[in-house]
């Protein structure tokens, strides 16, 4: 019965068996082809969302947690040695805030040390000196 049936389908479309099998087989490869793109374009947009969220969440978070911790560090020091860096007092809310603005890649590069160290290796700007300097330690 099913053989029949069959065979009316393949009379009804005036299409042989190996036509039908070719258009068969042609369907298969444009719904793979469709799902791959469907998924590549999922992975795309996942890709994106978490770009935004590492620029929008986590370097935010990661830049205010090393100012708060060189701040710390910087406010540990004695009056002497923010002297010989170059810096008074008065002047580490400023150095602070601009510690890492500029050339991401050397505040990456400095994501590693302590933010003492990170103050050494950083071009910062004071209001004294007005312009950037490299302090060295």
């Amino acid at each position: 019965m099913n053989s029949t049936k069959t065979q009316a389908q393949k009379q009804a479309f005036g299409l042989s068996y190996s036509e039908i099998e070719a258009l068969s087989h042609q369907a298969e490869l444009l719904r793979a082809q469709a799902i791959a793109e469907g998924f590549s374009a999922f992975a795309g947009a996942i890709k994106k969302g978490l770009v935004l969220f590492n620029d929008w969440v986590v370097e935010p978070c990661s830049k205010a947690l090393k100012k708060s911790n060189l701040y710390r560090e910087l406010s540990n020091l004695d009056d002497r040695t923010l002297a010989g860096l170059g810096i008074s007092r008065s002047e580490i809310p400023y150095v602070v805030m601009n510690a890492f603005e500029g050339n991401t890649t050397e505040a990456n590069e400095t994501a590693s040390v302590s933010g003492f160290q990170a103050l050494t290796a950083v071009p910062i700007k004071t209001s004294s000196n007005d312009g950037d300097q490299s302090i060295a330690a």
